[in-house]
């Protein structure tokens, strides 16, 4: 929720995220907002005001509602540069009579844009990116969570990266690039005897790699 309603004095906001490239900028992360009037009073000039940003971060603003009428809701479309951070946006969200502070936080998956590649290419791409680059823990999974689809579902659903055809059932590999400066994430997943996986992650992105390491060992430790 970016802003409750009755916070907004009857105005309502929510997020989400739709996964299309940003057709304001490529370094953006889309962003869509919905607006809904929960009042008996139209809401007029709906707009986005003050911004409060982290240095190097960026909005591109939703074009201005001029008009909400009771009971109706609106959808707008802006762009966030997050710079490749988890880093909420903060500004202000107007209307001809108030101000709300509000804020959009990032979830890491949502930094990131699928990038199609081959077994090979990946490979390759990973050998690259050691040491310092790569991230890995061991995870203690169940039978049912440790399926293919089971984890082909979890990974897309929380980040927003592509699945690489793999010439090993048990081995699954995902590729992303941040959208901020492009550069590589590569996950990888093998299944070993009992259900326990191990997970790698592979990007240049030192910050990135670990927040995404940590959230995906905890959804595929779900049932």
């Amino acid at each position: 929720t970016l802003l409750h309603r009755m916070s907004g004095k009857g105005l309502g906001a929510e997020y989400h995220f739709p996964r299309q490239p940003c057709i304001y900028n490529s370094k953006m992360v889309s962003v869509q907002i919905i607006l809904t009037n929960n009042s008996d009073k139209e809401i007029r000039n709906i707009r986005i005001g003050e911004q409060k940003l982290a240095s190097g971060m960026r909005i591109h603003d939703f074009y201005e509602i001029e008009c909400l009428h009771p009971g109706t809701s609106k959808t707008a479309s802006m762009g966030i540069d997050f710079c490749d951070s988890t880093q909420a946006a903060n500004f202000l969200l107007c209307t001809c009579n108030d101000h709300f502070n509000v804020t959009v936080q990032p979830p890491v998956g949502e930094l990131l844009l699928p990038v199609a590649t081959s077994e090979k290419d990946f490979k390759k791409e990973q050998g690259k990116l050691t040491g310092m680059n790569e991230n890995s823990t061991a995870i203690t999974g169940s039978p049912q969570n440790s399926s293919s689809q089971a984890i082909v579902h979890k990974v897309v659903n929380m980040a927003n990266v592509g699945v690489v055809p793999s010439g090993q059932d048990n081995i699954h590999r995902f590729a992303a690039k941040t959208v901020n400066s492009g550069s590589l994430v590569l996950i990888t997943i093998e299944v070993k005897e009992g259900s326990t996986m191990q997970l790698r992650i592979n990007t240049e992105k030192s910050v990135i790699g670990s927040v995404l390491l940590r959230e995906l060992k905890s959804v595929l430790s779900q049932d």
